[in-house]
């Protein structure tokens, strides 16, 4: 990883625009009936805006149910889920867990053919999934323009997952399984997401903690700070930040504590005594640094006051 600005920023914008982030993880077709929408990236999300359209039949050509938009700043950790359920209040928090209730009806059983269409705020088609159902025609009926699907996905049950972290746009990536709301199925393994704590007593000491999960040993990381308030409510994603607030980001200049290789166990403390910051700096901070995969992984901003 490098401490320049220009790589790290178009590191991080390109994640912010890359919609293939998130996918259509898991539908369940029991009772409740929900979907899982799952952020496969190594920072946080922000999927408001985003929507989901679901079609289903008996038989035949499956019909439009509706389209669910998700409230805005429903923020996804690295990894994490988010669960839409059907019933409740539109927009309020479901039963299950890391759920929204889409307020609407899912009449799904397990013999059903069920289509899930995922969309970015643009409104462009980002996953999609299609269970063929008994009578349901084995072409996908409402396949979107920019979206494909290959092969036929018509097991009967109602737990319909991917079955591994593969998205190959197939039906060979799904089978019926367990549901496992707000958790990862059955063949998915854990993904890597980093985490940064800044904390002080007030008196111009700060302490900073980065730990990656599963560890990452030895990753070179950087940390980007701001004194401009990029996030306005605190805590919250880096992720679809404007030009103008990035362009206020000053990376660790090489050599620094906050430029560094982690240690053997994926992590890094570091502790500056008191009167090593001013008092009253206003900052907002995130640590980005790269996968051995290659993958970005960014922190949430941490915004703090000495």
């Amino acid at each position: 990883m490098t401490s320049a600005r220009g790589p790290i920023l178009v590191l991080l914008a390109l994640a912010a625009a890359a919609p293939s982030q998130v996918v259509i993880n898991e539908f369940h077709t029991g009772s409740p009936d929900w979907v899982e929408l799952r952020n496969v990236s190594g920072v946080p999300f922000d999927l408001g805006g985003w929507s989901v359209t679901t079609y289903q039949s008996g038989s035949g050509m499956p019909i439009l149910e509706g389209t669910f938009t998700i409230p805005f700043a429903t923020l996804v950790p690295s990894g994490g889920f988010l669960v839409l359920q059907e019933y409740g209040a539109s927009g309020a928090a479901g039963t299950l867990p890391c759920s929204i209730s889409t307020g609407s009806n899912y009449s799904w059983t397990s013999v059903r053919s069920v289509e899930v269409i995922l969309r970015s705020p643009q409104q462009t088609a980002v996953d999609y999934v299609y269970r063929q159902g008994a009578g349901g025609p084995i072409a996908p009926p409402h396949l979107p323009i920019g979206a494909t699907w290959t092969g036929l996905f018509s097991l009967s049950g109602d737990g319909c997952a991917r079955a591994s972290n593969q998205d190959t746009d197939a039906a060979s990536d799904w089978a019926i399984a367990s549901a496992t709301a707000c958790a990862s199925n059955p063949g998915q393994g854990a993904s890597q997401s980093v985490g940064l704590t800044v904390t002080t007593s007030g008196a111009g000491d700060v302490s900073v903690v980065i730990q990656t999960t599963p560890a990452i040993p030895g990753a070179e990381f950087v940390t980007l700070t701001s004194t401009v308030d990029l996030v306005p409510n605190g805590s919250g994603p880096v992720l679809g930040l404007a030009w103008d607030a990035l362009g206020s980001i000053h990376p660790a200049q090489p050599g620094s504590p906050l430029h560094g290789w982690l240690d053997p166990q994926g992590s890094l403390v570091f502790a500056a005594p008191v009167g090593s910051v001013p008092p009253g700096l206003h900052i907002e901070a995130v640590v980005a640094m790269l996968a051995p995969t290659g993958q970005l992984l960014a922190s949430q901003v941490v915004e703090i006051t000495f």
